[in-house]
Parts: C-alpha cells; sequence; structure tokens
C-alpha cells in the first residue's frame, strides 16, 4: 500500500510498548514498515512497506495489542493506533466479505476502507477483498472493461459496455462465448442429422418391408 511517512507515527509509540511496524505489507500477511527510497523529496512518501517485516502466521512473535493473534489463519490489519495488528480473519464465501474473528465475535468487513471497532479501544481499517481473498472478488476483475462494485451484497462487475450482462465483462465475443456458441450449434446441427438419418432409415425399412 502506498502510504505516508510514519515518523510522526514513531513518536507516538508507547515507551513501555517495544517498537512495532506501523502498516502492512501488501498481501497483509505481514505487518510492515516503509522503507526509504533515499533523498529528501522520498522521505515525504512511501512507495512501498517492505521493511521491519513481521510475520503475522508466526506463533512465536508477542502480540502488541489487546486481542492480537499469531496463527496460521491471521491477516495485518492496519489500526487507528501507530502500530497495526495480527487478527484471525477468514474468507467469508457466503456473503464474500472478510470475518474477522476477535475474542470469539465476528466482526464483517463490508467494504474496503471500512473501520471496524472492535471494543479493544482501537479500530481496524478493513482491506481490500480482491487483495486478501481475490477467489471471491469479481471474475478477471472485470477483464479491464469495467469496475467491481464491492458495495453490492456479492461483487459484482459494473461493465463499461452497458450491453455486457456476461460477469467478467468477457462480451459476447470472448472466446469463451465462442467457444460455447460452437459447441451449441455442432450438437443442434449434430443432433439433426442424427434425426434425419433415423427418419431415411425408417423409410427406408418401410419400403421394404412392403415390397416383400
Amino acid at each position: 500500500f502506498f502510504c505516508s511517512d510514519v515518523a510522526e507515527e514513531r513518536l507516538g509509540l508507547a515507551l513501555d510498548r517495544p517498537f512495532e511496524p506501523s502498516g502492512c505489507d501488501f498481501t497483509h500477511n505481514h505487518k510492515a514498515d516503509c522503507s526509504s527510497t533515499g533523498g529528501e523529496e522520498s522521505d515525504a512518501t512511501c512507495p512501498m512497506r517492505i521493511a521491519s517485516i513481521k510475520s503475522c502466521s508466526d506463533g512465536a512473535n508477542s502480540p502488541s495489542l489487546s486481542g492480537e493473534i499469531y496463527s496460521p489463519n491471521s491477516r495485518c490489519f492496519v489500526t487507528d493506533t501507530p502500530a497495526s495488528v495480527c487478527l484471525e480473519s477468514y474468507c467469508n464465501s457466503v456473503d464474500s466479505k472478510i470475518d474477522l474473528v476477535v475474542n470469539e465475535e465476528v466482526f464483517q468487513c463490508d467494504y474496503e476502507g471500512q473501520e471496524l471497532d472492535l471494543g479493544l479501544g482501537y479500530t481496524v481499517q478493513c482491506p481490500r477483498l480482491a487483495v486478501v481473498c481475490p477467489h471471491l472478488a469479481c471474475p478477471a476483475s472485470c477483464s479491464g472493461r469495467g469496475v467491481c462494485d464491492y458495495c453490492q451484497e456479492v461483487p459484482q462487475c459494473v461493465c463499461d459496455d452497458p450491453f455486457d450482462d456476461s460477469p467478467g465483462c468477457f462480451g459476447r465475443s470472448s472466446p469463451a462465448d465462442a467457444y460455447e456458441s460452437d459447441f451449441e450449434d455442432v450438437s443442434v446441427e449434430s443432433m439433426r442429422a442424427r434425426l434425419a438419418k433415423l427418419a431415411e432409415m425408417t423409410q427406408e425399412n418401410e419400403k421394404e418391408r412392403r415390397e416383400e
């Protein structure tokens, strides 16, 4: 993720708590901080969080915030505190959303950027569904011919072409549609040929029977 300089965030860290990364890497599998690209101008921005990597799946790590758990099912979430947090989360295939489990209570992310109050003294920011649960996002990322509407109960593509109602904005001339159409045409023609052949054979049998 792109981010602002973390210098001010670091100043707000509690003195009685070990240093913790302030954000997450792109996959949200790790806590991470900004990596300076060098020069005074770049100090004001953060191209990518790739420094101070801390895996959310490493159970040997110690929790830094209330409710934090390091486990194979944990993901990194940005908070309104100077530190990010690792929480158990799951891809909800029924609702096509991200579920967070904190102290046996389930919180659901309805959209990217949503801030959830976990009742632990801090809020977390919901990440992009396509990053954390790519299999639940819009097919083929709408093929570059539309946008994914994550506000729907089940994310759906809104295609640039108003007449394109395919799930991934494939268009009516997509290879998949062409193959399906060809397959259907061959099947119909084959069936017609078989029926015609059966009718011809029936007529020939009837003719031979009459001659006998």
